[in-house]
């Protein structure tokens, strides 16, 4: 299990959006589910501006962030995630 103040640490930054995905992430690890769960989160979804990230659970954050994904957007966690679903 991760512990959520090394969640806190990876994922940095204020910005609010990325805090709803850290929150997120810690809700689902601490419910049991595997970090290395495939997850994505996708910004913007069916419109020119759709961008997508793709990573383990525990990762998402701290990917979201590098790639600067905002909001609106949505989180796909699992398997079907992995997949090329999105135009990446």
């Amino acid at each position: 299990l991760i512990s959520f103040p090394y969640l806190q640490k990876i994922v940095g930054g204020t910005e609010q959006h990325q805090y709803a995905i850290l929150g997120a992430v810690f809700g689902l690890i601490a419910a049991g589910m595997e970090a290395s769960m495939p997850a994505a989160v996708l910004q913007e979804g069916t419109t020119a501006g759709q961008r997508c990230v793709v990573a383990t659970l525990e990762n998402l954050p701290r990917r979201a962030q590098k790639e600067q994904i905002g909001t609106p957007g949505i989180i796909v966690v699992g398997r079907v995630s992995a997949g090329d679903f999105y135009g990446e």
